[in-house]
């Protein structure tokens, strides 16, 4: 599987997007049903990731899922994680997941270092759903898309760690799906 970028006609091409396989999971594998981009949550408190080696340290990177008609479930959580490896909760590691995006529970919005909403970064209950959501780093700053139109910019975390991307179910309710669930690598990302 090819993830860099290479050069066309002496200009850095954009990476082209690479579909989440059921392969990729790792963690409560059994508490989802994983497809190819797709994922639905059976359980509760549960969380699926991406191996630490997926991205490589100061590597840019886009993570992209699609959000169903899953309304204000405060369900449905994605983020990118530089340790942990922790089961049957809602995140791999509950206190530095580096960022997260969060549809519901008490905090929902833009998150960093466990449950810390981002300056700026409270949203309403249901903002995940029916909508394209992205997590993107650029450099050393994360920024977050709905829709393709920029919706944040993470003020109180920096990083260039390597990591991974991880997806989890709160203790609000199962039963949400994504039908788009993407990423892709830089440089070359724009």
């Amino acid at each position: 599987m090819f993830t860099g970028s290479m050069m066309i006609n002496g200009a850095l091409a954009v990476p082209s997007w690479t579909t989440l396989e059921s392969g990729d999971w790792l963690g409560d594998t059994a508490s989802f049903t994983l497809g190819s981009g797709t994922l639905t949550a059976n359980a509760v408190d549960k969380n699926v990731r991406t191996a630490l080696t997926m991205v490589s340290a100061s590597q840019d990177f886009d993570f992209e899922i699609t959000g169903g008609a899953f309304g204000t479930n405060n369900g449905p959580y994605m983020g990118f994680y530089d340790n942990g490896t922790t089961a049957g909760t809602t995140k791999p590691t509950e206190t530095d997941d580096i960022v997260t995006i969060e549809n519901g529970g008490a905090t929902p919005g833009y998150e960093h270092n466990g449950d810390t909403t981002d300056t700026g970064g409270g949203k309403s209950a249901g903002f995940m759903a029916s909508v394209v959501v992205r997590l993107s780093r650029r450099g050393s700053t994360f920024y977050a898309y709905l829709d393709d139109v920029l919706d944040h910019t993470y003020a109180d975390v920096t990083g260039t760690a390597a990591g991974g991307f991880y997806v989890g179910c709160g203790g609000g309710g199962s039963g949400f799906s994504f039908s788009t669930m993407r990423y892709r690598l830089g440089p070359g990302l724009p």
